[in-house]
């Protein structure tokens, strides 16, 4: 997603004693409203290609999810693109260019609280998964797809939605860019500026957490929802300094189903610099060993 003074979000929105506490707590609400309410207005007119048609979906929690379709040549495959935090479907427009070239089947959503879809709540892909789901399920549907051979591709919170979602997704491989993997981490590197404070704004943000049915950021990582079978292709920028490398790199020495590709980018053009001449052969090699060919 687009680089933002605070990625932490509303899982910070928490109180708990004392003006101090209260203080910090705004601060980083106000933060994180002035991050991504304006990247939201921005993504309100997506771009659609004359070939290209708008999406509405459903999911089932009953948020109406929008986004864009590239149809590819019958009985091709089918790839979901999923964008991070505030940000939005065009995030994806070099790789939908490497994909029509490949005539796949094409879905890039906006996933809830952003762009035109439904939703002023981030969870960081606890319930993004819904999304994901509809869009696989939508993709899938469609006349002319080889349902057989889906592939979902995410980036940064989208890959961690990815990451989160592959245990029952129907598909034959997925693809993370840069996947926010592990929110301890993240949280503790995001909240550093608050000192001892920290602890007091984390427990204060747990709770209300708990209290909305979720699971506290201090807590939540996709990783332990990810399928320990499904072919994941991870990518990481060696200059990437939202998201630390060093959490790919774990995650591939870990899990066996995890390829490691490292390139020399930062965090937001990752899904840009995987789409480049330089880096795109091994992007579209991953694709192909999966079923996922020209046409």
């Amino acid at each position: 997603g687009a680089s933002v003074p605070s990625r932490v979000g509303l899982v910070l929105v928490g109180a708990g004693p004392g003006a101090y506490l209260l203080g910090a707590a705004a601060v980083v609400l106000v933060n994180t409203l002035l991050a991504v309410a304006p990247v939201r207005l921005a993504h309100q007119r997506p771009s659609i290609a004359d070939d290209e048609r708008a999406v509405s979906l459903t999911t089932r929690d009953g948020y109406a999810i929008e986004g864009t379709a590239t149809r590819g040549a019958d009985g091709a495959g089918a790839v979901l693109l999923v964008h991070g935090v505030a940000d939005g479907r065009d995030r994806w427009l070099p790789w939908v260019a490497r994909l029509r070239a490949m005539r796949l089947h094409v879905l890039r959503i906006d996933v809830r609280g952003h762009g035109r879809s439904d939703g002023g709540f981030v969870t960081y892909g606890q319930r993004e998964t819904a999304d994901v789901d509809a869009a696989l399920a939508w993709l899938r549907g469609q006349p002319g797809v080889d349902r057989e051979h889906v592939v979902m591709v995410g980036t940064s919170m989208g890959g961690g939605t990815v990451l989160a979602a592959s245990r029952d997704a129907p598909v034959v491989a997925a693809i993370a860019l840069a996947p926010a993997s592990s929110y301890p981490r993240l949280v503790a590197q995001r909240t550093a500026f608050l000192g001892p404070l920290a602890p007091f704004v984390l427990n204060g943000s747990a709770h209300l957490a708990r209290a909305l049915g979720q699971i506290p950021m201090t807590d939540w990582r996709p990783t332990d929802r990810m399928s320990r079978t499904l072919p994941f292709l991870v990518a990481h920028g060696t200059d990437d300094g939202t998201i630390p490398i060093t959490l790919s790199r774990e995650l591939a020495a870990t899990r066996p189903n995890v390829s490691l590709y490292e390139l020399g980018c930062g965090h937001d053009d990752i899904p840009a610099a995987t789409a480049a001449d330089a880096h795109w052969p091994r992007m579209r090699a991953f694709l192909a060993a999966h079923g996922l060919d020209d046409r």
